[in-house]
């Protein structure tokens, strides 16, 4: 254990005066506490994800609305030269 003392009620505990179940509670403790952090941290990266992939999508579409159509040339065969949306 990394902290060798626990508050609980505003009274300090000695871990090593714990016994094994106390002990092994501690640490799921301390093993939850990690994984709400880990999963805090998944979840605002996935937010700011989110927020940026939006944004590049409605930039993109804000961008090919902005070109002007040309119905000059016509072919059959697919400009394959040019992404169908691009993300900047």
């Amino acid at each position: 254990m990394e902290n060798n003392k626990v508050t609980i009620n505003g009274v300090d505990h000695s871990v090593e005066d714990f016994n094994d179940q106390e002990k092994l509670l501690l640490s799921r403790i301390q093993e939850c506490r990690n994984r709400v952090n880990e999963a805090q941290f998944s979840y605002q990266r996935e937010v700011a994800a989110l927020e940026w992939i939006s944004q590049s999508f409605v930039k993109a579409v804000e961008e090919r609305q902005k070109q002007p159509e040309s119905n000059d040339l016509v072919t059959d065969e697919p400009d394959v030269g040019s992404p169908a949306m691009t993300v900047n």
